[in-house]
């Protein structure tokens, strides 16, 4: 059996650690054996939480450069008969590339970032992408940075999007949405839902703003952020809510594990990220029939439809985005219309299966011995 190793420079929570696991996890179904190495060591509810098929190694790095690890990485390639790395994020990039280099062995690197100071024509970003056999973008405009700033050519370049267990995500039943809103104590309320960590990126600043605008003109509106953050992140968030009078129209969550049942009664979906390498999120919301309010940024543009699927507006413009959350609000059959529209979407271009089968296809291009007797 062929082994991949799937390196990482961190697991914490969000999006990007959900997309390594998911891949591990597709790959193994493939027919790969994957073991999963965290430079520094995860928090004990990421391994507790995956059942995926895919064995943890443990090697950490320590703080700074350590070019010991590189020596250390490369025994444990060998000890571990690994036949292809797949990198994530700037550390395994470096270390996983130049050990790779050592081993004769490929290594694919994803390119998972929102912040575009990750994407800069900087010599360390541009020397770290000529250690790498291939890349993968996760949108079509993280393609085009990889191409224009970081000099990757685009034959070295695989899309692959993110994507969602359909299977997870069955149809709520709408007889549940009255009790399951009483349950999270929000009866007799327009529940619009946001779910991301609670830094300026996600521009949860700008829909509280622009919830200043829909309370007057739907006073049962409630804007439910879901999400974790520093406690400046929080202090900045209800230092504004308090200035615009919002304390009975906005509510902050913090980390919760039942964003399934929040998607399911809210109305629609709303997040004015500035930045965004893909947001999964956003095919989330699709897979549980909602129409999404977001902006034109980043792979946000490859999930949404604008006028189809949801809406979407600049960032930073909390008047548009009071606009368009108010235009949903009022046509309660089109915001369904772009809900169905939006599940269609997901099941066509964005399940699971197919993101991993695009990995499959690529790591079978750089290693086409693998055998597939199944993944123990």
């Amino acid at each position: 059996m062929t082994t991949v190793l799937e390196l990482v420079q961190t697991l914490e929570k969000g999006g990007r650690t959900k997309r390594i696991l998911d891949t591990a996890t597709g790959l193994c179904r493939s027919g790969w054996s994957v073991k999963v190495l965290s430079m520094a060591e995860p928090a004990p509810w990421v391994k507790a939480g995956y059942s995926g098929g895919a064995e943890w190694l443990s090697l950490q790095k320590r703080p700074g450069l350590d070019l010991l690890y590189i020596y250390r990485l490369v025994r444990l390639l060998r000890a571990e008969q690994v036949a292809l790395i797949h990198a994530h994020c700037e550390s395994s990039y470096f270390y996983g590339g130049i050990a790779a280099k050592l081993s004769g062995i490929p290594i694919v690197g994803t390119y998972h970032r929102s912040e575009l100071a990750y994407f800069q024509p900087s010599c360390r970003l541009r020397t770290f992408a000529r250690l790498l056999t291939a890349a993968v973008a996760i949108s079509r405009d993280r393609m085009q940075l990889m191409t224009s700033q970081l000099g990757i050519p685009s034959s070295r370049i695989t899309l692959v999007h993110g994507g969602v267990d359909l299977a997870s995500c069955q149809a709520f039943d709408p007889d549940c949405i009255e009790p399951v809103k009483q349950k999270l104590g929000v009866e007799r309320k327009r529940v619009l839902l946001s779910v991301g960590h609670l830094g300026p990126i996600k521009g949860h600043d700008v829909t509280i703003a622009a919830m200043a605008r829909i309370r007057e003109r739907w006073p049962d509106a409630l804007l439910v952020i879901a999400g974790d953050g520093s406690a400046g992140d929080y202090r900045r968030l209800n230092d504004l809510v308090g200035r615009l009078n919002l304390a009975e129209h906005v509510r902050l969550l913090g980390q919760v594990h039942n964003v399934p049942e929040w998607l399911n009664i809210c109305e629609f979906f709303v997040q004015p990220s500035i930045e965004e390498g893909f947001g999964l999120v956003f095919v989330e919301a699709g897979a549980c029939r909602k129409a999404v309010v977001a902006t034109a940024v980043g792979g946000i543009k490859d999930i949404i439809v604008d006028g189809q699927t949801g809406l979407l507006v600049e960032p930073r413009d909390a008047d548009a985005l009071a606009a368009a959350m108010d235009c949903l609000l009022q046509a309660p059959k089109r915001t369904s219309a772009f809900g169905e529209a939006g599940l269609h979407r997901v099941q066509a271009s964005f399940s699971l299966d197919s993101m991993a089968a695009k990995y499959d296809g690529l790591f079978q291009n750089l290693v086409p011995q693998r055998n597939s007797n199944g993944c123990s």
